[in-house]
């Protein structure tokens, strides 16, 4: 084997031969990949130490949110069951339909009262005055009242007597 002074490796037959030289500046740089290569890894350990700290930490706050939303989830169930369910009034947007105008016949005048008196019922705000309810029982009736009101009105409260008998 031939040794030679220059960086360059010597090859015969395949074999590469180096000089004490190069062996030993190849020796230093080993080392110092080595030492490279070691604080690197130290460097990796020391991060993967504190992810696994932070792993941690994160997973015991989302338990702790977790048992936080059940028990809100519960306080909103007992909230929804105890509280009462509230009804707003609906006669704003309702209408009903108006009563239609009576005449003189016995069977239209019982079914007019018993309307007459669901309809001011729901309109109660609007009629809240006796005078206001019997102006508007008045608009709804038609022709002379005068002929027609008093004989059924009698008969209407002469049968009513006789059936409570």
């Amino acid at each position: 084997m031939s040794s030679s002074k220059g960086k360059a490796p010597a090859s015969t037959n395949g074999v590469t031969t180096y000089t004490k030289e190069d062996l030993g500046d190849i020796i230093i740089q080993l080392q110092k990949e080595k030492v490279q290569f070691i604080a690197i890894n130290e460097g990796l350990t020391n991060k993967k130490e504190m992810f696994e700290v932070d792993k941690d930490r994160f997973f015991k706050e989302k338990n702790t949110l977790v048992d936080k939303r059940d028990k809100l989830k519960e306080q909103l169930v007992v909230t929804q069951l105890n509280k009462e369910p509230e009804v707003k009034p609906r006669k704003e947007n309702l209408k009903t339909k108006r009563l239609s105008p009576f005449d003189n016949t016995k069977r239209i005048l019982q079914r007019f009262i018993i309307e007459t008196r669901y309809f001011q019922e729901f309109y109660s705000k609007d009629l809240s005055y006796n005078l206001n309810r019997v102006q508007d029982v008045i608009n709804n009736m038609v022709s002379d009242i005068k002929d027609w009101v008093e004989p059924l009105l009698r008969d209407f409260l002469e049968n009513e007597s006789d059936s409570q008998d």
